[in-house]
């Protein structure tokens, strides 16, 4: 007598792991609405989760779990972005985006109510200050109280010096007319007075 050997045949599935990869856009926005969208590029996944913290101390500030996302970031600053890919067995990996994405306050117009171009180097032109706003777009305009104009520009950088045809002008209320285009595309448009001091 011989020796019988059986072998039972078993089956082994080996599912491949997931491939976690993604991209996030645009990386630099602009509040109030600080809009990023993803692109889910992973690959043999079937589960994912978005962590998005806010840096510089990485907190977390949302928790998603959607293949993509479009959202609102809440804060002005940078942000890192992190996704988790999982197979149908729960296999994971990770692709992690860091300070990828900046959102930047909204524009902002100051402008002050008085100026005083005597010569003492403090406030001696009467411009806006602006911020976030774009160079095409802009107008600024001055005018007396009876409609004549007396100083305009398409310049952000350049304001008015209290002349008109070389000459001072009296200390009097003179009316502005602004208009400004923000960073993201909203438009910007004022009329008041400034009180010129002598």
């Amino acid at each position: 007598g011989g020796t019988r050997r059986f072998y039972k045949l078993a089956y082994l599935q080996v599912l491949a792991k997931p491939f976690a990869y993604f991209d996030i856009g645009p990386n630099n926005v602009y509040k109030p609405e600080a809009y990023v969208f993803s692109e889910n590029l992973s690959e043999r996944a079937t589960r994912y989760e978005w962590k998005i913290y806010k840096e510089p101390k990485r907190t977390e500030v949302l928790n998603l779990n959607t293949k993509d996302f479009d959202q609102i970031l809440p804060d002005t600053g940078l942000y890192s972005f992190m996704l988790i890919a999982y197979n149908s067995e729960n296999c994971a990996d990770t692709s992690y985006r860091e300070d990828y994405v900046f959102v930047n306050p909204a524009g902002k117009v100051y402008i002050p109510n008085a100026f005083g171009p005597n010569g003492d180097k403090r406030n001696e032109i009467f411009k806006p200050s602006l911020v976030n706003t774009r160079d095409n777009g802009y107008y600024f305009g001055i005018y007396s109280r009876w409609g004549e104009r007396l100083f305009e520009t398409t310049d952000p950088n350049e304001g008015w010096d209290g002349n008109f045809k070389g000459k001072p002008c009296q200390a009097d209320v003179y009316i502005y007319k602004l208009r400004a285009v923000y960073i993201n595309g909203d438009k910007y448009s004022d009329e008041g007075v400034v009180h010129l001091i002598r």
